[in-house]
């Protein structure tokens, strides 16, 4: 794991975010000599569309019903 500090991170940060991307490496971000961040990649990313697919539909449901209602 790489470390840089803030000030460098802040002025190359595309620099930096691009390296990580290509290299698969994390970085530590100091400040003052202690550790304020971690970048990494994110190793498995949910599917944008979680939810895809989980409703099924087995009957018409915009249609009309045929069934009679009482109102007493």
């Amino acid at each position: 794991m790489n470390t840089v500090s803030y000030t460098s991170f802040n002025e190359n940060s595309k620099h930096y975010l691009e390296n990580i991307a290509k290299t698969n490496n994390e970085i530590l971000i100091l400040k003052n000599s202690k550790p304020l961040f971690r970048i990494s990649l994110v190793k498995n990313p949910e599917p944008a569309n979680i939810l895809k697919g989980s409703i099924i539909f087995k009957n018409d449901i915009l249609s009309p019903i045929d069934d009679n209602w009482d109102s007493e």
